[in-house]
């Protein structure tokens, strides 16, 4: 009668050639995984800054006129004007942006500039 089944020694070695391609994978997965959601965040900030950008250009009237002088304005109010979306999620949390979160806008010069205060 033939032995169909593995021995003891041959099952550990396959186990122990996963365990360490688990010690490899898993670290550079989890980097992967934190690049992903920092890159992400950016891209979400930025999309916040350039929809700023978007309103300073429809609201002229609303800025300050002297260099280094600065108004700031809230997601909520970038929603309520149909420049953001409603569904904005920061990545790093899975939770939605606070409404309450501002950006700075700042006149430099003949521009203004556009930073998201978190």
């Amino acid at each position: 009668m033939k032995n169909r089944g593995f021995t003891l020694v041959e099952l550990l070695g396959v186990l122990m050639i996963l365990a360490i391609l688990a010690l490899l994978i898993v670290p550079n997965v989890s980097r992967y995984i934190t690049s992903f959601r920092t890159d992400s965040y950016e891209h979400q900030i930025a999309s916040i800054e350039m929809a700023a950008k978007n309103w300073v250009v429809d609201n002229p009237e609303e800025l300050p006129i002297n260099d280094g002088d600065f108004i700031t304005i809230t997601i909520a109010r970038l929603k309520e004007e149909n420049y953001l979306e409603e569904d904005l999620k920061n990545p790093k949390t899975g939770e939605d942006f606070a409404e309450t979160m501002e950006i700075k806008i700042t006149k430099n010069g003949k521009s203004y500039d556009c930073v998201v205060l978190d």
